[in-house]
């Protein structure tokens, strides 16, 4: 299994950040994006903010 990571590099501004967290993180109910699996989501992971379970 191949493991990668995805790095995007880019300038924004205070008020875009919580807007920019709520798109990473897929809190919002409807996604555009037509790729995501739904029943994987619970396998991502975040090496910085993530919690025991």
């Amino acid at each position: 299994m191949s493991k990668f990571v995805i790095c995007h590099m880019q300038k924004f501004k205070m008020r875009d950040v919580k807007g920019l967290q709520i798109h990473n993180q897929r809190e919002k109910e409807s996604h555009s994006n037509s790729d995501i699996i739904q029943e994987r989501t619970e396998q991502n992971y975040d090496l910085i903010h993530d919690k025991e379970k």
